[in-house]
């Protein structure tokens, strides 16, 4: 078996470097690519396997910690190749990824806070895109694989669709966010109608779906970039509004009116508001 180590014949200009990462129970994997973005070839760069912690470690975290060894590769790509890089793109399929470092000003949990902030050191988050795992190359890392196995076309070729155009390819972190929010606040006025638009069940966590709250609110004032604390914590208000309102409606609608509380709910003695 042999790879080809001379990435392009007519020379090395208008290159493009993509990072795919992912992770399993057993293993973390990165394997990087060129790109020639005038025919679109894709050209094998390196590929590395790590093994996962003796010590459980959730999926998530595993998967975060592989884009922490995939901005390394990165820096280590970038030292030892004399060629210009246009573009670089990180690809992984971790769906709390974007959540995690938007938050990274926030406390979390150590392992969360550390790899959280080293990634935005040496990547922005318009380089990052969201993969699905069956076209993510790193998944057969993950997996294991023979020495027949590395022979197979998507591990040395890298995935066929990155060699499509780009209007083609899964939109950045920060594209797709924007994108969902314009989607619903083009028909937003009101808080309740919020409430009646948003399918909850398509959100997995509570950090989820209160920066698509926010990004709803920001492209309502036709705002762009980070977000920002005072907007998150303006969005973390209108959702338990949302909660009080379906948990206590009664309760809600008597204090919006200026009613009293009657004595005879136990909620009374927590002296509510809104």
């Amino acid at each position: 078996m042999s790879i080809n180590r001379f990435y392009f014949e007519n020379g090395c200009t208008n290159l493009r470097l993509h990072i795919f990462t992912d992770a399993s129970e057993e293993a973390m994997c990165i394997v990087a690519y060129l790109q020639y973005e005038v025919t679109l070839k894709l050209l094998y760069v390196i590929g590395t396997c790590r093994v996962a912690p003796i010590r459980h470690t959730t999926i998530p975290k595993l998967e975060l910690q592989a884009a922490v060894y995939g901005v390394r590769l990165r820096r280590q790509i970038l030292r030892e190749h004399d060629v210009k890089i246009d573009k670089i793109d990180h690809w992984t399929n971790l769906s709390t990824f974007s959540q995690w470092l938007q938050s990274a000003h926030k406390k979390q949990q150590v392992f969360v806070a550390n790899r959280a902030a080293e990634i935005p050191e040496n990547s922005s988050m318009d380089q990052w895109r969201h993969v699905k795992g069956i076209e993510n190359t790193a998944d057969i890392g993950t997996r294991g694989m023979s020495i027949e196995g590395l022979k197979d076309p998507g591990w040395l070729n890298g995935p066929a669709w990155l060699q499509t155009d780009e209007e083609t390819w899964p939109k950045p972190w920060c594209q797709v966010n924007e994108a969902e929010a314009e989607q619903v606040t083009s028909t937003i006025a009101t808080e309740t109608e919020l409430d009646r638009l948003i399918d909850w069940r398509r959100y997995s966590s509570f950090n989820r779906i209160r920066n698509f709250i926010t990004y709803c609110m920001r492209f309502k004032m036709k705002q762009k970039g980070h977000l920002k604390g005072d907007e998150i914590h303006e969005a973390e208000q209108i959702l338990f509004r949302f909660v009080q309102n379906e948990s206590f409606p009664k309760v809600s609608k008597s204090i919006k009116k200026s009613k009293e509380i009657s004595r005879t709910l136990n909620i009374a003695k927590l002296s509510p508001f809104i």
